[in-house]
């Protein structure tokens, strides 16, 4: 299991179509998330929202190889600022596709 991911959320990738592995899952999963798995799930995320969420994951992954006295304020104000659009077009995605699988689950 991955130290790093909660429970949760490993059992529910787990469920929908696998976790991945390797020092590259989190970039992995939300590749994933991406996908339209047949009979099994619409896609969970936008290819748009997904590029939003990249720049996310560029981002923990320079500051966990960093120093902190290494990070440049001008990289990560644009990554604040965009912080409340990026939640919301993700949120409302996220409720597109909790509402697909209820539908899913209301038709088995």
């Amino acid at each position: 299991m991955h130290a790093e991911a909660p429970r949760g959320r490993l059992r529910i990738a787990n469920t929908l179509g696998g976790v991945p592995e390797g020092s590259g899952w989190h970039r992995a999963l939300l590749e994933g998330a991406c996908l339209d798995v047949p009979k099994v799930r619409p896609p969970v995320l936008s290819e748009h929202t997904a590029q939003s969420l990249e720049r996310y994951l560029a981002f923990r992954h320079r500051f966990r190889n960093l120093y902190l006295f290494d990070l440049d304020a001008a990289l990560l104000a644009p990554l604040l600022q965009a912080v409340p659009e990026v939640w919301r077009g993700c949120r409302g995605e996220l409720e597109i596709f909790a509402t697909a699988l209820e539908n899913i689950a209301d038709a088995v």
